[in-house]
């Protein structure tokens, strides 16, 4: 069963910041350069100084992490940060735009007692990559701080750990802001032992599914084990926990936008012969986009119809391929993709060919339109979204996904609040 607990949390002291919108940030893997440079420019206090101060292409520097260690220290020493006084956990609500209208997704941030993902009642649902947790654990080394949250889903079935959650959740937050891209986040502060007890023992049914923040599970996991004492009891040091954002599958708010794909292929690659290989392997039924806002529209008429993935080849022929009777019926659209079209007949790995520019992730339709029209990629795909109670059941079950397979949205923040290792 996870195990859960409050901690006296590290945050921003509104007193000596201009405005909390102001100093946090997405997290570190959706932060490219022309955004850093925004978020540094935005406040000298902005949280991108400690998680993302410097580019990590080609691995970053030992004194640009301990670069962000002596940022951390001296915003704790001029009380830009402060640390609470009681262990608590905080209720974080993000409400936001999305196609069906304005919804809001309450959950709660806490701390999660380690374990080794998959072995026990915490699972991951898609692989990883390697490069991006040599870069955290570097951080957390030097920092010696749970810098940014997890998030992860729990199944919940009649929605009552939900129910809970929200009704506990204070009249005066402690921050509340919205960002550019309209979404309202609001976090408050619940200290209560008895409140907090209570939701421990009902979490201590469900199953854990890793919904994004993979490498920080990860890069927390390999800390613990480089610095906890030999022969120190299982939860008895800091280290021990990750910070986490749970929430559960049973939230109206719980929201999985897809994630595209854009390809490029080898020189004698046959438009043709795919199509016909496409025919061949699945019903194909061909529609037409004339303007890229369109992009969306003509696939939302395909995906009702039926189909799992649309492939998009120029001159706004879009190819949506649906399911004929074969293994690919039951098959999630990502796994389609991934397994028969990508590696079955293009040739190309996820995870290799994603670092050499072969292949890119995309989380609009029209930057694949305009990416496949220019010539610059060969191929576009198109994917629906996937339910979040099939990846926290594929998940349970032991299954992962492949990599970017969902997109969870909105980010979890990052500056909203921090985990010191220390007591």
């Amino acid at each position: 069963m996870p195990y859960i607990e409050p901690f006296c949390g590290l945050r921003y002291n509104p007193d000596r910041i201009s405005f909390i919108s102001r100093v946090v940030a997405p997290p570190y893997d959706v932060i490219d350069d022309d955004l850093r440079e925004e978020l540094l420019e935005r406040d000298p206090c902005n949280v991108v100084r400690l998680i993302l101060d410097e580019p990590p292409h080609g691995g970053r520097e030992q004194a640009q992490f301990q670069k962000a260690a002596e940022t951390l220290k001296r915003w704790q020493e001029n009380q830009v940060l402060i640390r609470e006084s009681d262990p608590s956990i905080y209720i974080c609500e993000q409400e936001f735009d999305t196609e069906d209208g304005r919804v809001r997704r309450v959950g709660f941030i806490a701390r999660l007692l380690l374990e080794e993902l998959g072995e026990n009642h915490v699972f991951p649902h898609e692989q990883t990559m390697d490069e991006p947790k040599k870069d955290r654990v570097e951080l957390m080394r030097a920092t010696e701080t749970d810098l940014s949250q997890v998030f992860a889903i729990y199944a919940d079935g009649k929605g009552r750990i939900n129910s809970f959650v929200r009704d506990i959740r204070p009249s005066l937050p402690l921050y509340e802001y919205r960002d550019d891209a309209n979404v309202a986040t609001i976090l408050s502060r619940v200290d209560d032992p008895d409140e907090i007890e209570t939701l421990k023992g009902m979490l201590q049914e469900q199953a854990l599914c890793i919904a994004d923040g993979h490498h920080r599970y990860e890069t927390a996991l390999a800390y613990r084990d480089e610095v906890r004492p030999d022969g120190a009891p299982h939860g008895s040091v800091p280290e021990d926990y990750t910070t986490v954002l749970f929430v559960s599958v049973a939230d109206d708010g719980l929201v999985i936008f897809p994630t595209h794909r854009v390809v490029r292929v080898s020189e004698g690659f046959d438009k043709g012969e795919f199509l016909s290989w496409m025919r061949n392997k699945f019903t194909v039924r061909e529609a037409k986009i004339e303007l890229p806002q369109q992009c969306a529209k003509v696939w939302g008429r395909l995906r009702d119809e039926g189909a799992v993935v649309g492939c998009y080849m120029a001159q706004g022929k879009l190819y949506g391929l649906f399911p004929n009777g074969n293994e690919e019926s039951d098959a999630l659209p990502v796994s389609v993709l991934t397994d028969r079209v990508l590696k079955g007949y293009l040739n190309l790995e996820p995870r290799r060919d994603a670092e050499n520019g072969l292949i890119e992730y995309k989380s609009r339709l029209e930057p694949i339109y305009w990416a496949v029209e220019s010539g610059r990629y060969d191929l576009g795909f198109f994917l629906p979204p996937i339910d979040p109670a099939v990846v926290q059941r594929k998940a349970a079950s032991g299954n992962r996904l492949p990599p970017k397979s969902t997109y969870f949205y909105p980010k979890v923040p990052s500056g909203l609040v921090m985990y010191p290792f220390e007591e």
